[in-house]
């Protein structure tokens, strides 16, 4: 979720598969513009790449069990799950704002903000890195 005063623009997402799944399966990604909190999950602190930088106003979290409320989907893809090892790099999913495309804006103030929708994740588990700048343009 944005912050109260600064707008967030998404510029990578990157999910990688860390557990090996029940079953191979197909796992289909959405990311969705929310217009409230989501609940049931565990917070997470942002972490600044530059360690001198401030903390973020920005707030996530992961694991929710409801997604609060979703407008529109703003980015789609999937990726193949194993069941066996290896796991490796091919096992991931990569969504990158590059120079011919803008990154996803989610406004200033604490209802707004993105969700990742997962289906199809069997007893898999996957990592999500997010990596987004704050602005106040």
């Amino acid at each position: 979720m944005a912050g109260s005063y600064l707008n967030v623009r998404i510029r990578r997402v990157r999910i990688i598969q860390d557990g090996v799944s029940a079953a191979a399966t197909y796992m289909r990604i959405y990311i969705v513009r929310l217009s409230s909190a989501g609940s049931g999950g565990s917070s997470q602190t942002p972490a600044p790449m530059i360690g001198t930088d401030g903390s973020s106003g920005a707030t996530a979290m992961s694991g929710m069990t409801a997604t609060g409320g979703t407008t529109v989907v703003v980015g789609r893809g999937g990726m193949g799950l194993v069941a066996a090892q290896p796991i490796n790099l091919l096992n991931s999913w990569e969504w990158v704002a590059d120079r011919m495309m803008e990154a996803i804006l989610v406004p200033a103030g604490t209802s707004n903000g993105i969700a990742l929708q997962i289906n199809s994740l069997s007893t898999a588990t996957v990592s999500v890195d997010i990596d987004f700048t704050e602005t106040s343009f």
